[in-house]
């Protein structure tokens, strides 16, 4: 990556990219960086010139359908390993809401070394979903997703109203995007992270991006706007001079 760190991300975004692929993740930085950085060699040139592919697909798909960009890349590293407990803030849901409301087409390059399996399903089958649970329920969600084996070089482009799940047995890499829409929407996503928004907005003393949303939201009382202006007017104690003076006189 980058800056050659990996990091976990909170469920809430976790889930929304990868799920258990999304073990940990590290960002490739911008596009223009990573394509100075293909010609430094090495793993970091690689990954700099995967990323290139990436750029050159989305030219390729903005020819056919009207995109603002792509984002920056994210590498991802599967499985999850060590779950732990990373909360989410109010700063990183306000980062990854821009994003989720602008994708309209993830692109993943899935880079191995070992095959994984990728299952996609549709986000109004998945409200209750967690990368745990009880066999009756996995069995009932796999049932209701479409699941394909992945090996090392296979791209595929994911819609936004998808959600899917990278599955892997051994330690693998993932390279991905997203292709942006020029104007935001309410994705499935985005409405997850809105949702905790509203209600952390309603439970807690929320403090910087969110203070505002609270604000608006839960405000009791009377609503005031206070409104001003400057302006410059001449001054005097005397009533005819003073008078004279508005006049121009």
């Amino acid at each position: 990556a980058a800056d050659g760190s990996f990091r976990m991300l909170p469920y809430e975004i976790r889930d929304s990219l990868l799920g258990p692929g999304s073990g940990r993740v590290a960002d490739m930085g911008p596009p223009a960086q990573c394509k100075g950085a293909s010609a430094a060699g090495g793993t970091l040139g690689t990954l700099g010139t995967l990323d290139g592919t990436l750029t050159h697909l989305a030219a390729m798909i903005s020819r056919h359908v009207q995109l603002s960009g792509r984002s920056a890349g994210l590498l991802h590293e599967a499985p999850v390993t060590t779950p732990g407990k990373n909360e989410l803030s109010e700063e990183q849901c306000c980062e990854w809401f821009g994003l989720f409301a602008r994708n309209r087409i993830m692109v993943l390059l899935f880079l191995g070394p070992g095959d994984a399996q990728l299952e996609l399903k549709a986000w109004e089958d998945s409200e209750s979903d967690s990368e745990s649970g009880s066999g009756s329920e996995n069995e009932a969600r796999w049932a209701k997703s479409v699941v394909q084996v992945l090996s090392p070089g296979d791209l595929v482009l994911i819609q936004a109203h998808l959600q899917p799940r990278l599955h892997a047995v051994q330690r693998c890499f993932s390279l991905s995007c997203f292709l942006q829409e020029q104007q935001p929407q309410l994705t499935p996503a985005a409405k997850v992270l809105q949702k905790w928004a509203e209600h952390r907005a309603a439970t807690a003393a929320a403090e910087g991006p969110l203070q505002l949303l609270q604000d608006h939201l839960f405000c009791q009382g009377l609503g005031l706007s206070i409104c001003s202006w400057q302006g410059r007017f001449p001054g005097s104690w005397q009533a005819e001079v003073w008078s004279s003076q508005v006049q121009g006189q």
